[in-house]
């Protein structure tokens, strides 16, 4: 038994640090030393196969446990084969094993909820919007009640496959039964609605989701804030700026280079002071920040007599640019 669980553990390790070539060598060493492959050993095996873009190994592995008739198998077995295929752009053939791990499940006296997580998940894969909807349909008829995850997992699934309709009916049919409220949920379906320009919906998600947990929606209110930017409406984006500050968003200079880059394009002196300010109520403005003003006002052909006086007040590090631009825009 020992030796089985060493022999999986270091099977699965290689699949996770992404050398699935030294799976298929431990398979052959296990069957030499007479150990009996689990349904694990034999999962990360076709796992290891998929990767490898070797789908006779795949096959040869499937005919060797027999699936679909070998009586104790598990679904990952199935759901292993069906990625291979996938991988291979087989999509019959992973049609073909998909049918059959739910039929596996139907058959199934304890059915596995993650089983059909990853059975929606990879029909999703195969863009089978009409199978999806139905698992999920078995999925909800099979259990009590569905939990965060599993709603979660069909909002992936509906997003990938471009329902946006049917996103906003799933969370709705979520928000009338969860126990739990996962702010989560509803950033899915605003992050699909701004991809489609569905600018109104998302602000309606984005307020509903505020009014039960604001502090958590900072994510969706920095991805409105990219949105109105990259559309040039920069009052929305600078007043989601400052929501999403104090929703606890820890500033990127990403984020924050996305918006002097705009400004510095825009040559717009007045915008780039508005989001220093707005910048400023919840770090100190750094070097680099400053740097990237003093290069707008000199793009704009403006003055900002008080300049240096700011700088050295706020303890700021100015350099051999700065300075070079200060002497433009702050003259003596």
């Amino acid at each position: 038994f020992v030796d089985i669980v060493a022999f999986n553990n270091l099977m699965g390790l290689y699949m996770k640090v992404g050398q699935p070539r030294k799976v298929p060598p431990l398979a052959e060493e296990m069957k030499q030393k007479n150990i009996q492959l689990t349904n694990y050993s034999y999962s990360v095996l076709i796992q290891s196969y998929g990767c490898l873009n070797d789908l006779e190994g795949v096959e040869r592995i499937a005919n060797e446990v027999q699936l679909p008739n070998k009586t104790n198998s598990d679904w990952t077995m199935y759901s292993s084969l069906a990625t291979a295929y996938i991988r291979a752009g087989q999509s019959e053939k992973a049609k073909g094993t998909l049918k059959k791990l739910e039929q596996f499940l139907d058959g199934s006296y304890n059915p596995d909820c993650v089983a059909y997580h990853h059975l929606i998940s990879l029909s999703t894969s195969l863009g089978d919007l009409e199978y999806v909807t139905r698992v999920w349909d078995k999925l909800k008829s099979r259990f009590k009640s569905c939990n965060n995850v599993s709603y979660l997992n069909m909002l992936y699934s509906l997003s990938r496959l471009g329902d946006v309709e049917g996103m906003k009916k799933c969370l709705q049919e979520w928000e009338l039964s969860y126990q739990i409220y996962d702010v989560k949920l509803p950033i899915v379906v605003i992050d699909a609605c701004l991809k489609r320009g569905m600018i109104e919906d998302a602000e309606q998600l984005l307020k509903d989701a505020t009014r039960r947990d604001g502090e958590r929606t900072w994510k969706s209110r920095v991805s409105l804030m990219k949105y109105y930017l990259e559309k040039h409406q920069i009052d929305s984006a600078l007043r989601h700026m400052e929501l999403a500050i104090n929703n606890g968003w820890k500033q990127c200079r990403g984020k924050i280079n996305m918006f002097l880059d705009y400004f510095m394009k825009e040559k717009d002196v007045d915008g780039a002071e508005r989001f220093c300010h707005t910048l400023k109520g919840a770090q100190a403005l750094d070097s680099g920040v400053y740097l990237s003003l003093l290069q707008i006002y000199a793009a704009a052909g403006k003055i900002a007599p008080e300049m240096r006086w700011r700088m050295e007040k706020e303890g700021v590090d100015i350099g051999p640019e700065h300075e070079k631009l200060l002497q433009k825009i702050c003259p003596n």
